[in-house]
């Protein structure tokens, strides 16, 4: 057999290995998440989820007419999924597989620039720390960090382009798509722009004013519909409110084995970024090693003021891979031992194919049944606790039989003095009825602060239900401390209770005397 020939067979086979290493991804991803895509709603987090999509779709603006502290992209994006697809509680959350199957895409592209085993390894790790993520849902922190990664994707294309039109173009793609980060996470854009910017290694002037100019356009169109919204209202919820309750979601660090693994990866890139800046260290991957460093640091901020579970495995979904993307772009160990490179090689496709086939399995029961959920689901599909069910089924029978479509339905604590948390997916559940007050999520030092006009919105309510789950806040921090107490002493003279359907009890406007 000719030596060429032989080549050839051998790179068709390569091919197919990967071919099939990347569908056994694919399988393993979906089947990670039909474990969770039946899982019980996030009553708040992935409640907005649900409401805000379905308000806008209704008609009514986010900031004008309900506050939300995250900007309006995620939000438009779902309410025109439910528009064309149907609109759904499992609809919702296919937009968030669409989003995680994004990230692992472009992790697998960024990583494939060093090899497809690099890749394929990148895409694992960000795979493991999705399926670490607690609960299923379309959060617009996965949509910004597809956007984020595509964009670190075009810049590093574009130093590699083969004509100078070609990489201006994937320059002032990159550009747009750091650019329309704003529309998903504040902390995201600034990260994201940053990173996909200091990715275009070496720089020159005409790649900067491509990605530049690009990038300005989704911020101007942001900038204009913060004008037709309202500039005050937006910059109340998307400045003002997320500073005031920050203090108040803060909590002590706790360390494990992940947190303490993300400070880790941090520092590696830290360090392999100041590396890169020798002299002798410049090289093709160093726009990237630079990028993944500002990454990690970025992100940080969000894990320390709130180290939760939550927190630290979203954050490890971007910075994991790309740590072991810049620890292959920084220490090429496979010129100098090519018998551990094909050891590392073989060690990574089993433990690929291991963990595609472990997530498969686990997967394989709950996969078609929740595509037959799929086919079958309406906006009253329950996704909560077992226990709870048969209450919020006699609720809605009896609020449903009461209520008059149009009136105006409050969800919250029971005592109105805190802003913990609340079951915001309540309203979801109720379309025939109008959130009472803008403040459909309970944020502390935004709904329950003086001056917040919730005591206002609940004087003109008709209908109210109210829980004491979240009352017994067990975290030490602000979001402990008392606000006004006059929104409870509304409650009290205005409103007679009607019937309890624990956790919840639900109250109407007492008739006028």
């Amino acid at each position: 057999m000719r030596p060429d020939h032989a080549s050839g067979i051998d790179t068709r086979g390569r091919r197919w290995l990967v071919a099939g290493c990347v569908a056994l991804l694919a399988l393993a991803y979906l089947s990670s998440m039909s474990l969770k895509f039946l899982g019980k709603i996030a009553p708040q987090d992935e409640g907005i989820l649900l409401v805000y999509p379905d308000l806008i779709l209704r008609g009514l603006v986010p900031y004008r007419d309900f506050a939300a502290i995250y900007p309006p992209g995620n939000f438009y994006t779902i309410a025109a999924a439910m528009q064309w697809l149907g609109n759904t509680v499992l609809i919702e959350r296919l937009v968030g597989v669409a989003y995680g199957g994004a990230v692992l895409a472009g992790m697998y592209a960024i990583g494939a620039r060093r090899g497809p085993l690099t890749g394929l390894l990148a895409a694992s790790c960000a795979l493991v720390m999705l399926h670490k993520f607690p609960y299923p849902g379309a959060y617009s922190v996965f949509g910004a960090f597809a956007l984020m990664v595509f964009a670190l994707l075009m810049s590093l294309t574009a130093c590699g382009a083969a004509s100078s039109s070609r990489a201006a173009g994937l320059a002032a793609a990159g550009g747009v798509l750091a650019g329309l980060l704003i529309w998903f996470r504040q902390d995201a854009w600034v990260v994201g722009t940053v990173a996909a910017m200091v990715a275009l290694q070496p720089m020159r002037a005409r790649l900067f004013l491509a990605f530049v100019a690009a990038t300005a356009v989704p911020v101007l169109a942001f900038g204009l519909y913060a004008l037709w919204v309202g500039p005050d209202v937006v910059f109340e919820s998307l400045v003002l409110d997320p500073i005031r309750m920050g203090p108040a979601r803060k909590l002590a660090l706790q360390w494990d084995l992940w947190l303490a693994g993300l400070v880790v990866c941090v520092c590696v890139n830290l360090l392999l970024a100041l590396r890169s800046l020798a002299p002798s260290r410049q090289d093709a991957n160093s726009g990237f090693v630079r990028a993944a460093a500002i990454v990690s640091l970025g992100l940080t901020p969000s894990v320390l003021q709130r180290a939760d579970a939550w927190h630290v495995f979203y954050v490890l979904v971007l910075v994991a891979p790309m740590t072991l993307v810049t620890l292959s772009s920084a220490a090429d160990v496979n010129a100098w031992q090519p018998k551990l490179r094909t050891a590392m090689r073989a060690l990574g496709w089993v433990s690929l194919a291991g963990l595609a086939l472990a997530l498969t399995a686990r997967g394989s029961e709950r996969l078609p049944r929740a595509i037959q959920q799929l086919a079958s689901a309406d906006r009253h599909t329950l996704f909560v606790e077992a226990a709870e069910s048969p209450a919020l089924l006699a609720m809605r029978q009896r609020l449903s039989a009461e209520a008059s479509p149009g009136q105006s339905l409050f969800v919250g604590p029971a005592d109105l003095r805190f802003a913990n948390y609340s079951d915001t997916y309540l309203y979801y559940y109720f379309p025939a009825l109008v959130p009472a007050s803008r403040y459909v999520e309970m944020n502390p030092g935004s709904a329950n602060r003086a001056g917040s006009g919730l005591a206002e919105e609940l004087a003109a309510a008709d209908w109210l239900i109210l829980t004491d789950r979240y009352d017994r806040w067990g975290e030490s921090n602000p979001a402990i401390v008392a606000g006004p107490d006059l929104p409870n002493r509304i409650v009290q003279t205005r409103f007679c209770r009607m019937a309890d359907f624990p956790p919840w009890t639900l109250h109407r406007r007492c008739p006028a005397s």
